[in-house]
């Protein structure tokens, strides 16, 4: 009976951090994944972006472009980076809140006669 008691608290003490996990948020971190220079911003802290959709353009130092895209749809809920503003490698540029439904309403124009 002791030992069964002692399993169920040794269990219990490692789920526990594993709960505690799950009730995080799910945000996801922008990062730069080398040393370059930001020379474009497609986004802005607010944007709802989809997966695929371009986020910054960036240039090393050797002249290669690089184009940082969403890979999952979401809101941009912090952007910590500036046009032209040098990053280095690991560095947190913003951060993406997931939104497992995002819904894009067309907007109907006027007819026009030609």
């Amino acid at each position: 009976m002791k030992i069964r008691l002692f399993l169920f608290t040794l269990l219990g003490c490692l789920l526990l951090p594993l709960l505690s996990a799950q009730a995080e948020s799910n945000d996801v971190s922008i990062v730069a994944p080398v040393d370059a220079k930001v020379i474009r911003l497609e986004v802005q802290s607010g944007d709802k972006v989809f997966s695929g959709d371009q986020i910054a353009t960036l240039k090393k130092a050797d002249g290669g472009i690089i184009h940082l895209k969403a890979g999952v749809s979401g809101t941009i809920k912090d952007l910590q980076v500036t046009l032209y503003k040098k990053v280095t490698k690991g560095t947190q540029l913003g951060v993406l809140v997931p939104s497992s439904i995002i819904t894009d309403q067309t907007t109907t124009a006027e007819s026009k006669t030609l």
